[in-house]
């Protein structure tokens, strides 16, 4: 991940290098990812923050913290802080 402006990240997927599909500006991704800690998957979307390359999605994650009562974004520290460490799936339309 490549630090932004705190609070926010950006993360190029997939890690594979694989070639992927052109988009236009203002498309998103969906991306399942991988909870152990719940035994399941949660998706997410994620806008795509960077101009087509032919190789990579980027996508710019927030860390959610929590206020007020609210508890912290679950999925976005995942992404934030184990990203090479869950699985991930992507998924677009």
């Amino acid at each position: 991940m490549k630090a932004e402006h705190y609070p926010i990240v950006g993360e190029y997927l997939p890690k594979d290098e694989q070639p992927v599909a052109n988009f236009e500006p203002g498309q998103y991704i969906g991306i399942a990812v991988d909870v152990p800690a719940l035994g399941l998957q949660q998706i997410r979307q994620y806008s795509l923050s960077d101009v087509p390359n032919g190789h990579s999605y980027r996508i710019s994650v927030k860390r959610e913290s929590g206020e007020a009562g609210r508890p912290p974004g679950y999925v976005s520290s995942l992404l934030r802080d184990h990203v090479e460490v869950f699985g991930l799936d992507l998924f677009a339309e």
